[in-house]
């Protein structure tokens, strides 16, 4: 029996280049959720988007945030990976570093002290960066997304299947109980998690070559 669904948010539940979600996507959320089945939504973006995204409903729902960083529900941290040494992926690039909640934005000429005091102002933790205009190597860090001239680093260890698994250990549900629907590379972990994983059909390439079958959103929603 499924007791906690996986959910990879862009190109999944919310559709390439979409910004809002549907009322019929949000109606099957608290179908799922009323039957005391956990929903955790799995996403790159930080928890503060989540949360506006989801409005009303982000109560019913815990979040897997920034690649596998951070986990949350109802405002409380469930479990999260800092980043060893974020200064160390600073110092010649724009770069974005994302916390909790809060989101800094670094300018390249900052000098490294200025950076040390914005990395304390941002909480200290610093879970995500997103540099511009090139790649950095860190023995600590891995590159979890490049596009657009972007390059997006978490923490060694931190992915959106490590998170499923903290949680569902958190939660005491067995893996055998869970089941993901994803569409990139990045859920390729959350999905080999668990027990029960589908692709949605125009899913990257990897995960049709790894086997996963596809199943549209509104397929995987109705068949909890």
């Amino acid at each position: 029996m499924i007791r906690i669904v996986f959910c990879d948010l862009d190109g999944t539940l919310l559709p390439r280049g979409g910004d809002r979600l549907s009322p019929e996507t949000l109606k099957e959320i608290r179908r799922i959720t009323d039957k005391g089945i956990t929903f955790c939504v799995a996403s790159g973006r930080p928890y503060s988007q989540l949360k506006q995204l989801f409005g009303e409903y982000y109560r019913r729902i815990v979040f897997i945030c920034l690649d596998g960083a951070l986990t949350m529900n109802r405002d409380c941290v469930l479990s999260k990976t800092p980043l060893p040494h974020p200064e160390r992926l600073l110092g010649d690039s724009d770069a974005t570093l994302f916390c909790r909640e809060k989101i800094s934005e670094i300018p390249a000429s900052l000098p490294s002290t200025k950076i040390i005091e914005a990395i304390n102002r941002a909480g200290g933790e610093i879970l995500k960066i997103a540099r511009k205009g090139s790649p950095r190597d860190s023995e600590s860090a891995r590159l979890c997304y490049e596009g657009d001239n972007i390059y997006e680093y978490v923490a060694n260890g931190a992915d959106k299947g490590t998170a499923a698994k903290a949680l569902c250990d958190k939660l005491r549900i067995s893996l055998d109980d869970a089941a993901a629907l994803g569409d990139g590379e990045n859920d390729i972990p959350m999905l080999r998690a668990v027990k029960t994983a589908f692709r949605v059909p125009d899913s990257h390439p990897a995960l049709r070559d790894m086997g996963f079958p596809p199943k549209t959103i509104e397929e995987f929603l109705k068949s909890f």
